[in-house]
């Protein structure tokens, strides 16, 4: 697949050509580029998610992990507190994922998730971040020790102010599962999403006090 790892900050139709002949033919790869997933419309829900009217939310829904004192939990390979979703997306090229996530009182001890992807690998090709496993990408609101959380705000899986976490690969091009488990409780989500173009380098919305409803 290395006619697929290319970059697609460029011209569509160059990388529809360059993907030619590698094995799959997306009906509109487009469309692939850009996931934007509402939690809302979780598939699964487990253990103590709950799924929640907001006003301020997409669709004017929210999945929320209520505060009830558990601590830090490490990635489970069969977690008890869990969402689903799914998605299609290309294989070998880079996806950088953002989620959208309020901390319960703007709290820094409630501000973080685990995330699990059926498929995923790294840009050279072994399998990380796996759904069935302990290894997970985190994703913590606070944007490095001690910064202020205000409202919704936009994260992606890096931690530490200006440090962007490590984009997210899949083997095959197609349908894919996102795990997202709790890591610690009291927070909320309600925006997911994996960008290979528009926001591979960028926030699809602002850190603190967000209000971007980006449209499925």
């Amino acid at each position: 697949m290395s006619a697929a790892r290319i970059s697609l900050i460029g011209d569509l139709n160059s990388y529809e050509s360059s993907v030619a002949g590698c094995g799959f033919a997306p009906p509109n790869p487009a469309l692939q580029l850009l996931r934007v997933l509402y939690a809302a419309a979780a598939s699964t829900i487990a253990g103590a998610w709950t799924l929640e009217s907001d006003l301020s939310a997409a669709a004017g829904r929210r999945l929320h992990n209520p505060d009830a004192g558990a601590p830090k939990a490490a990635a489970a390979a069969a977690p008890a507190d869990y969402f689903e979703m799914t998605f299609q997306a290309l294989a070998g090229i880079p996806y950088h994922l953002w989620m959208r996530e309020r901390a319960e009182r703007d709290f820094y001890g409630n501000d973080s998730v685990s995330v699990q992807f059926s498929d995923s690998i790294t840009a050279g090709g072994a399998a990380t971040y796996r759904i069935g496993s302990t290894s997970a990408t985190p994703v913590i609101l606070e944007d490095g020790t001690g910064a202020v959380i205000s409202g919704w705000g936009w994260q992606d899986n890096g931690y530490g102010v200006g440090v962007m976490g490590p984009d997210i690969y899949f083997s095959q091009s197609g349908t894919h599962t996102v795990r997202v488990q709790r890591r610690e409780d009291g927070v909320a989500i309600d925006q997911i999403v994996l960008s290979a173009g528009r926001f591979l380098h960028v926030a699809p919305g602002a850190l603190r006090n967000d209000a971007t409803i980006l449209p499925r």
